[in-house]
């Protein structure tokens, strides 16, 4: 689920891989070029401010090095990236020989931790529906308040999948928010504050998930305790422990939540253990409904053969649900939800909505006096709290969702993600992609 995040668009690359914008001092036509690099030899010899910079009309790599510029593309396994090794400054696509698979030794010859300063990082990029690209980048160094990151799972949300059809009209995004890993370096003069080095972490980020290592603010990530938390669902568990809270149903309330995904089913586990009376589960997939079913539904219904409207009538003590979670993102959902609401009873609407525009019936919802709760959270300290009572959550026993994460793949098989996350092929619940970070750079 798409809890607090927001699209990040990474700064344009020009030549030799240098990140462009105003905010680097390079040529007057802002092309993000130091000056040092116009001084130098070779076909582009502009000068600061001496006319339309060629460099950035036709980015170069550097000398020896092979354009890689290629995306990945879904369909084709001779497209995969490898493993390479990057220069400094160097913020390329990845090619061939950039990725290899396994996970090696993130210390030097001392035994000491990488630096961000000497490390660079394959990450991938959604640059138009259906097309991820993976880039080489040198990673800053750790500022104080700041921890690196190697990660180690990041779930593919919903969100996410709804852009790679084409729904977000804003390319190239960074993905992936829904992050675990391990600190590997934090600032100096930052020990003794809350992480060391080697501690399993959950983090918020706003993006930029999908990679093997990252820098983060060390308040954005909470240590859990290895082996005992599945880490990868911190992030969207706490956005079903927030959508629960904000909808408030009562102890012995009737709950109807639409949907069968792993959002749907993350409430459906939080509603069993707020005491509820009921939980009408409703979906078009007969294996996600009999997985509903299983983990205690006390209903499942088949929206292509039965009515729900008639099924909660029947199933409630008041003619209709008490509070009812819409988790599709889909127009019909919403309309669904206040046909099967009970009058001044509550719609949580945890589905995330792109694309057309929705329309709802508010004549209708008006006269049934609906308290509707918009489960969608931007302020960061609801945010982390809910991963801290989903940590809790899973680490006491009460909550374990690790069977629901069906589906892993390694950071250079992420089209492949997308497709199964959009496909959803019998069994799917949940894609996490887990990084093998490459040979230190």
């Amino acid at each position: 689920m798409l809890c607090g995040r927001a699209d990040r668009r990474p700064a344009a690359r020009t030549a030799r891989g240098h990140l462009g914008g105003a905010r680097r001092r390079g040529c007057r036509d802002q092309c993000g070029l130091p000056r040092r690099v116009h001084r130098r030899g070779g076909a582009a010899r502009l000068g600061p401010g001496d006319g339309p910079c060629r460099l950035r009309r036709k980015p170069r790599l550097a000398a020896g090095l092979p354009d890689h510029r290629r995306s990945v593309d879904p369909g084709r396994a001779a497209d995969r990236p490898r493993s390479a090794g990057g220069r400094g400054g160097d913020h390329r696509r990845a090619g061939p020989g950039d990725l290899r698979g396994g996970t090696r030794t993130r210390t030097g010859a001392a035994g000491r931790p990488v630096k961000a300063s000497t490390l660079s990082t394959t990450q991938a990029l959604l640059t138009g529906p259906g097309r991820v690209e993976l880039i080489r980048r040198r990673l800053e160094p750790v500022r104080t308040g700041q921890a690196l990151i190697r990660v180690t799972q990041c779930g593919l949300c919903a969100s996410e999948a709804d852009q790679w059809l084409g729904r977000s009209g804003r390319y190239p995004v960074e993905i992936g928010h829904e992050v675990a890993g391990v600190v590997e370096e934090i600032a100096p003069g930052d020990e003794g504050g809350p992480l060391s080095v080697g501690d399993h972490v959950v983090a918020w980020v706003p993006g930029g998930g999908f990679t093997e290592f990252m820098v983060t603010e060390t308040r954005h990530a909470i240590p859990v305790r290895p082996g005992r938390v599945f880490p990868a669902v911190a992030e969207p568990l706490s956005c079903c422990v927030n959508a629960v809270e904000l909808a408030a149903p009562r102890l012995g309330a009737d709950v109807v939540i639409i949907g069968t995904g792993f959002m749907a089913l993350l409430i459906q586990r939080l509603s069993v253990l707020k005491g509820a009376r009921s939980v009408i589960v409703a979906g078009r997939r007969p294996t996600a409904l009999a997985r509903c079913a299983e983990q205690g539904a006390t209903r499942v219904v088949d929206l292509r053969t039965e009515s729900l409207a008639a099924a909660v009538a029947a199933d409630t003590e008041a003619g209709g649900a008490d509070v009812t979670y819409e988790a599709t993102g889909a127009q019909d959902a919403l309309a669904l939800a206040g046909q099967v609401t009970r009058t001044s009873g509550t719609i949580a609407i945890v589905g995330y909505h792109q694309g057309e525009p929705r329309t709802v019936d508010l004549a209708h919802w008006n006269e049934r006096a609906f308290r509707i709760a918009n489960a969608h959270f931007r302020d960061l300290p609801t945010i982390l709290g809910g991963m801290r009572t989903a940590i809790a959550l899973v680490d006491s026993g009460q909550l374990d969702p690790s069977d629901l994460l069906t589906h892993r793949y390694p950071l250079h098989e992420i089209p492949a993600a997308f497709r199964d996350a959009v496909r959803r092929p019998d069994g799917f619940v949940k894609a996490v992609i887990e990084p093998a970070p490459s040979a230190r750079a």
